[in-house]
């Protein structure tokens, strides 16, 4: 390894060969040649990895999987739309919910967030394209009617007098883990239970490290039920490696149990996942990992990683934006003493476990009644579990395919 000292006087002899007017030019490019490595280092080690993926550009198309009978495609429960960093004080964001389009604001003065139906009642423009935060108020950007957060007009230029109805549909917003999560009801019924504080997420004691989106056609079902389809671990999530001989001796055994929440919790399930690496059919000592993976509500799932680089938390969202269209959120959380690029390089990993469950639920169908093998028990148990997030008047798919993606 050549020492420090030799490239300390290699740049002095360089310096001192040149004339003064190119000594100054040459001190500046070297500058901003070490400005732009030092910018590479960081984004490749120390900045967040944001990445964003379209599935439905290589899917084989919706239309084979809305025959026979569907569950509804909008449950009842907390989604998460966003997350804190994504929406700054006096930021407006468009939102696909459930077939909506609605629009997202923080207010300047509280910072509190709130989510409205994005068509200003005047005469229908979209608050959330151009759109201004005003105060705590949005803005429209046609007319210049002003809306507070739970929904009404609060200003109409040059008049004192507002229309009764002049309001539009207010959302219920919980900020909590770092998400912004919105509650729907089919019957427009409030929260009936409340996501836990992870507080080591919640307080920003651990680190933001990573988030990738994933735009899937699918039914909103089966992205939470990959967590009880244990069978396809083994199959799906194998060793990246193409050799037979590894193929054969060397592998990760995955191993997952798969139970409801009890009476206390019961929109909860939980679900201990164990893998470990097996060689000529015997465990590698100190290679195993145990994953604990908890399901909160119809679209929240969280994983707990204690791996040997350090804790690490991942938090996988689905939220409906249409009928058979889900936006697919993978979000990773360190310990800030941990060595980001291990936990990037981790995280990776589990990416590529993501895309390859997104590629086939993107081109599968829906089966009610799927023949069932002796190792799918656990599913039997998700599907009678995810149940319970539909109402009697849950919109049927059919009625929210007949209208389109999104309701306008």
């Amino acid at each position: 390894m050549i020492p420090l000292e030799f490239w300390v006087a290699l740049f002095a002899a360089l310096v001192n060969g040149i004339p003064e007017l190119d000594r100054m030019w040459f001190k500046v490019s070297f500058g901003l040649l070490v400005l732009l490595l030092a910018y590479r280092f960081w984004v490749a080690v120390a900045a967040p990895i944001v990445t964003s993926h379209n599935f439905v550009e290589h899917g084989g198309g919706a239309t084979k999987r809305v025959a026979g009978k569907t569950p509804p495609p909008y449950p009842n429960g907390w989604f998460c739309v966003l997350y804190q960093w994504e929406l700054t004080p006096g930021s407006v964001k468009t939102i696909q919910f459930m077939g909506k389009e609605l629009v997202a604001f923080r207010g300047k003065e509280t910072g509190v967030v709130s989510v409205l139906d994005a068509y200003c009642p005047h005469l229908g423009a979209n608050l959330g394209i151009s759109g201004r935060v005003k105060g705590d108020c949005l803005e429209c950007p046609f007319h210049g009617w002003r809306y507070d957060g739970s929904g009404q007009c609060a200003h109409i230029p040059s008049q004192a007098t507002i229309p009764a109805q002049a309001h539009t549909r207010a959302w219920p917003v919980l900020e909590r883990n770092q998400m912004i999560l919105v509650w729907y009801h089919v019957d427009e019924t409030p929260p009936t239970w409340m996501p836990d504080v992870i507080d080591e997420v919640h307080s920003k004691a651990m680190r933001f490290d990573a988030k990738s989106d994933y735009l899937v056609q699918a039914h909103v079902q089966e992205i939470p039920e990959n967590t009880a389809d244990v069978a396809h671990l083994n199959v799906l999530h194998h060793l990246p490696w193409n050799i037979p001989i590894v193929e054969d001796h060397f592998r990760v055994d995955w191993q997952g149990w798969w139970r409801p929440g009890d009476e206390n919790d019961p929109h909860c399930a939980h679900v201990p996942v164990t893998q470990a690496l097996v060689l000529f059919g015997k465990q590698i000592p100190y290679m195993h990992m145990t994953t604990q993976i908890h399901l909160i509500g119809p679209g929240l799932v969280l994983y707990l990683f204690e791996t040997p680089v350090g804790r690490m938390r991942l938090f996988e969202t689905v939220t409906p934006a249409g009928p058979l269209l889900q936006k697919v959120s993978l979000v990773m959380f360190s310990k800030s003493w941990t060595i980001r690029w291990l936990t990037k390089w981790f995280y990776r990993g589990v990416a590529k476990t993501l895309s390859q469950d997104c590629w086939i639920w993107n081109n599968k169908t829906y089966y009610d009644k799927p023949t069932f093998s002796k190792g799918d028990r656990y599913l039997l148990t998700f599907r009678k579990w995810y149940s319970q997030f539909w109402s009697e008047r849950s919109i049927s798919m059919r009625d929210a395919s007949r209208s389109g993606t999104l309701e306008w």
